[in-house]
């Protein structure tokens, strides 16, 4: 099972940093950046299904390119 965090505005990959140490013991962590110009291409390389979470900016990005992402994704967390 696959997350994937998308961190707010101002921030960066670290502010996962806390709690991908309990998580990654059972699940594949991906952390991208908000500021990478291809993020939409990076999510859809992603194999699916993965849950994507995201707070902030980086929520307003997902709900954003919702119709691009839906059938990538398991869940949605925001």
């Amino acid at each position: 099972k696959t997350l994937v965090f998308l961190h707010g505005n101002p921030g960066s990959n670290e502010d996962w940093s806390s709690i991908e140490n309990n998580l990654s013991r059972e699940y594949q962590i991906i952390k991208l950046s908000i500021y990478n110009e291809s993020l939409l291409d990076e999510l859809k390389k992603i194999p699916h299904p993965f849950t994507l979470i995201a707070f902030s900016l980086g929520a307003y990005y997902v709900s954003k390119h919702y119709d691009e992402l839906k059938n990538k994704v398991d869940k949605i967390i925001l």
